[in-house]
């Protein structure tokens, strides 16, 4: 039994079409790095502590997610338990460190 499939097409069709799924992943991928106005931020390079702003910010306020406390911050925070994001003033579940590659 012999499958009729279409031929393939020409090889400059070929290289538009893979063009533009490379830009269109290239797009969505900055699209989930970059920091977005609509979606508060998310995914936003760590910046420095919004408490002694010194330190680069390395620990985040759970569950808002804010990048917000370096480490001695968050160390003499948790020691005085938390109770407000200092960004967004929501409540304080934990403060949890996070790792950048």
């Amino acid at each position: 039994m012999e499958i009729d499939m279409p031929p393939p097409p020409p090889p400059q069709q070929q290289h538009q079409q893979f063009s533009a799924t490379a830009a269109a992943i290239a797009a969505a991928a900055a699209a989930a790095v970059e920091p977005n106005a609509n979606d508060g931020g998310a995914l936003a390079s760590p910046g420095p502590c919004v408490v002694c702003l010194d330190k680069l910010s390395r620990f985040i306020v759970w569950p808002c997610c804010h990048i917000c406390l370096c480490a001695d911050c968050a160390a003499k925070k948790k020691r005085k338990a938390l109770k407000k994001c200092p960004v967004c003033r929501k409540p304080v579940r934990d403060i949890r460190q996070i790792y950048v590659a």
